[in-house]
């Protein structure tokens, strides 16, 4: 999986483009893990901003279990 400095994300295709998804692609077994948005794990807190671009793709989704048992206040994205 693919870090940014402090986030963890992977690409996907949607048609002619690739886009970024917040958090980590499921393992073999279709399980993913709780708080992989940022290399901090659950120890994510308070008030997060979400990038727009990762690794020169915009960012379009939020994984599934991204933010779990994180100790997030607040999340402010502005997608361009």
């Amino acid at each position: 999986m693919p870090t940014d400095g402090i986030w963890n994300y992977t690409t996907y295709v949607d048609g002619e483009n690739t886009y970024a998804m917040i958090g980590s692609s499921p393992d073999d077994n279709n399980n993913y893990d709780e708080g992989n948005a940022t290399t901090q794990g659950i120890a994510l807190s308070g008030a997060i901003t979400i990038p727009n671009i990762l690794g020169g793709y915009s960012v379009r989704s939020l994984g599934p279990k991204s933010f779990n048992n994180c100790g997030i206040t607040g999340l402010l994205y502005h997608h361009q």
